[in-house]
């Protein structure tokens, strides 16, 4: 069988989507389908240890809609030179058998600033045209949060959107390289706070997770650290003024280093249509507290229930830190039930899923 993913930008595994994509290419040479993958801007630390086949797109030198089109134009020239079975998509063109969506760009634009997304928006043309043309097969979301977002915003027949979570492969984050905790002088004793991302600190709440980490009081030594590409100078103010020693931190490919130091993990995003890095450290046995618009907050079980937060009143995302701060032995239970939680969605588990949907097309060709 012969499958295409089509991914404009495979830089770097920084980003959820990319480590998606590598976890796909792997699970297609498990049982022995010819990939091919279609890129613009592609490194071999995302295919190379596959037998994937790259088939690499020009790069319009000019930002706008052109330069989306100019990807979507070769790569129709390659889906036709290439003549998959089935051909997978990421959400950069309408056309593919299996659409993936990772955001939901309007909602997002709705809940950050209160009003529609305006209609000139790139990202918002590409995923209107392609949810309103509708000319996939199947079209897979991250969650229940964004497929009842996509069903009552596009109309999309139920028969025709599925919920994929994420998967984790455990040797990619529990391996960690370097001791970033020796790096920034802190000891065992201390007590380590983070929210880590890929980027974009505005959507993710980098502002609440300050002003609520402000607030905490602790006999242990506190850290409070922000991890992904960003810029600390949006909130010199609070850094200023904060109690607490707090670390920004680049994005990193090696994503172990960054939660083997961590003793809590926080994201109170407005809206994460997952939060691969939410399952990540669970993965490594870490407490997360998650805003209930993180699509992950969707698979916590037990006791770790109680960290999913309504809302976002600073004052409750203090509390709720300020309970892991006080007690060890709820860090470590909740570390170790959602470690439990994270073996139903590791790469192995998803990808028994990925290539079931990707057999229905083998049965109806």
């Amino acid at each position: 069988m012969k499958v295409a993913i089509v991914q404009k930008d495979l830089k770097n595994l920084r980003s959820g989507v990319s480590r998606l994509v590598r976890s796909e290419l792997e699970a297609l040479d498990e049982v022995g389908h010819e990939s091919f993958l279609i890129s613009e801007k592609v490194k071999p630390i995302a295919y190379s240890h596959t037998s994937a086949q790259v088939r690499k797109t020009f790069r319009w030198p000019f930002k706008g809609a052109i330069r989306r089109r100019f990807f979507k134009w070769q790569t129709e020239y390659w889906l036709g030179r290439i003549a998959p079975d089935v051909s997978i998509a990421h959400g950069d063109i309408a056309s593919a058998d299996v659409c993936f969506i990772h955001n939901c760009v309007h909602f997002e634009h709705e809940l950050i600033h209160g009003v529609p997304l305006p209609s000139d928006n790139d990202v918002g043309a590409l995923h209107t045209e392609v949810l309103t043309k509708q000319q996939f097969q199947v079209l897979v979301c991250n969650s229940e949060l964004m497929k009842q977002d996509l069903v009552q915003r596009f109309h999309i027949r139920d028969k025709h959107i599925e919920v994929l979570y994420p998967s984790c492969d455990p040797d990619n984050v529990t391996r960690p390289e370097r001791d970033i905790r020796a790096e920034l002088g802190m000891t065992g004793a201390d007590l380590v706070i983070g929210l880590i991302t890929s980027g974009n600190f505005k959507k993710r709440n980098v502002q609440l997770f300050l002003e609520a980490s402000a607030q905490l009081r602790s006999e242990q030594r506190l850290h409070i650290v922000v991890a992904g590409n960003g810029k600390a100078s949006e909130f010199q103010n609070l850094l200023e003024q904060h109690p607490h020693t707090v670390h920004f931190l680049p994005s990193t490919d090696c994503v172990a280093d960054y939660y083997a130091m961590l003793d809590v993990f926080v994201l109170p995003a407005f809206i994460e249509e997952f939060g691969m890095s939410a399952l990540e450290a669970m993965t490594c046995s870490k407490p997360v507290v998650l805003h209930n618009m993180v699509g992950a907050s969707e698979i916590l079980e037990g006791e770790s229930v109680s960290f999913s937060i309504s809302g976002l009143d600073q004052q409750v995302w203090t509390n709720a830190l300020q309970a892991l701060c006080d007690d060890a032995g709820l860090r470590k239970r909740l570390g170790a039930q959602n470690a439990e939680t994270a073996k139903k969605y590791t790469a192995s588990q998803q990808n028994k899923k990925f290539l079931e949907l990707i057999s229905r097309f083998q049965e109806n060709s």
